[in-house]
């Protein structure tokens, strides 16, 4: 006679289930009613430490029911674990000739962890935003659609589990589920690799691809990554960019080809007023001719500005700010060119006494810049080299533009790199 236990793998288990463990039986025929009650047996619960030392658990702590059930503690530890049923057995009715001893197998299992691993850190924060790309396997909190005709933007959805095994990582292939926020107007698939196959969006490494970049500025931005693994949740957010000097968006006409900054800046700022000139080194307007406003590269890729001070009643020029990038330069350069098309005039007009674009009436109203004299604003530019350029007309469009520059609103410019990808400290400047 003896007892005998059958040990069942049962994979992975989370905290708080009941996981049928061992099944204890008998090997003698006829009634043997104690035989799978535990409180006859020694039984083992083990599990691995760090430092290599087994952390025994009692039979009464983890609840081993006599049915061989065992019902895991919610603060049960993660790691790997080994059950084992030692029938040092003595059963009273047989006594003193009921002693057997049976050695037995061990049941392992274990209990999981599975952090999110990518995407990482926040994006709007300094020093922890970083771009995911090709070079570091699209890993990071900002991801960008390339400059392919198609635009494709890839990320990596990565966890990491533990302990990591062969059951473990089994189970996670089917049980880790990711998601990822739509992006309007974009094809989402999944896949095993950035260029690989498409699969599911199951595992510890998947790929989440989006294909076409969407039409609406607002559809680039904050998006939110989830992982569900054992029914809970964990979710970051990431920010997703368009390439700002491909051309790449949906509708483009290739007669008439717009950087993409350009065409989703425009759209943001709502104007209809101006044209992409793609050969000119800087924005221009004729003075008095609305509708000819003219935007160059520089208005993406920076200028200075004059920094100005109304002096005892008169503009004057007090410095020259850092180079302005971005949606702020795009902002700042558009009310420069607007108020050359609005309320300049050319130098030859008779309402312009000095010759400095500006009416006479104008500068005594608003600009603070002397009618008869067309130099009068540039102050520390007296001695420049290039002082010739800076009629009053010209400050004045400057202080306009500057103090456009300082209010833009840049949270939806999702240009890479732009206002949003690149964490530098703010300009700002004197109006």
């Amino acid at each position: 006679m003896g007892v005998s236990a059958q040990a069942q793998t049962t994979g992975v288990i989370k905290p708080g289930e009941t996981a049928q463990a061992i099944v204890v039986s008998t090997s003698q025929n006829g009634d043997f009613s104690g035989s799978n009650d535990p409180n006859y047996y020694q039984w083992y619960i083990t599990r691995p430490g760090g430092d290599g030392i087994a952390d025994y658990v009692t039979p009464k702590t983890w609840g081993v029911t006599a049915a061989g059930q065992i019902a895991v503690p919610a603060n049960a530890a993660v790691g790997e674990y080994a059950v084992s049923i030692n029938s040092n057995y003595f059963h009273p009715t047989y006594a003193p000739t009921g002693l057997y001893v049976h050695t037995t197998k061990s049941l392992q299992f274990n209990i999981v962890s599975v952090t999110m691993v990518n995407p990482s850190g926040d994006p709007t924060t300094a020093g922890e935003h970083k771009q995911g790309n090709t070079a570091n396997n699209y890993t990071g909190n900002e991801f960008t659609f390339d400059d392919s005709t198609a635009g494709v933007l890839t990320i990596r959805c990565e966890a990491g589990l533990y302990p990591n095994n062969a059951i473990t990582q089994a189970w996670a292939a089917q049980n880790v589920t990711w998601t990822v926020d739509d992006v309007g107007g974009s094809t989402k698939t999944w896949h095993d690799t950035p260029d690989g196959v498409e699969t599911d969006n199951k595992g510890l490494v998947v790929y989440c691809r989006f294909k076409k970049l969407p039409a609406n500025y607002d559809d680039f931005g904050t998006k939110e990554v989830k992982m569900t693994a054992q029914e809970v949740d964990t979710t970051r957010n990431i920010e997703v960019f368009y390439t700002a000097e491909a051309a790449n968006y949906p509708g483009l006409d290739p007669n008439h080809v717009e950087s993409n900054w350009f065409h989703y800046y425009k759209q943001n700022e709502g104007g209809a007023d101006y044209t992409f000139d793609p050969i000119a080194e800087t924005s221009h307007t004729p003075p008095g001719k609305t509708g000819q406003i003219m935007i160059a590269r520089n208005a993406y890729s920076g200028i200075p500005y004059l920094i100005t001070q109304v002096v005892d009643g008169q503009l004057t020029v007090t410095g020259v700010s850092p180079v302005v990038k971005y949606y702020a330069d795009f902002i700042g350069t558009l009310a420069h060119e607007r108020e050359h098309a609005t309320h300049q005039v050319p130098m030859t007009d008779p309402s312009d006494t000095d010759h400095d674009w500006l009416p006479s009436q104008y500068e005594i109203d608003t600009t603070n810049t002397k009618p008869n004299q067309n130099y009068s604003a540039r102050g520390i530019l007296e001695d420049a080299r290039n002082k010739d350029e800076f009629v009053d007309g010209e400050v004045y469009a400057h202080k306009v533009g500057a103090a456009a520059m300082n209010s833009a609103d840049k949270s939806q410019d999702w240009a890479f790199p732009g206002s949003n990808s690149a964490y530098t400290a703010a300009i700002t400047l004197v109006p």
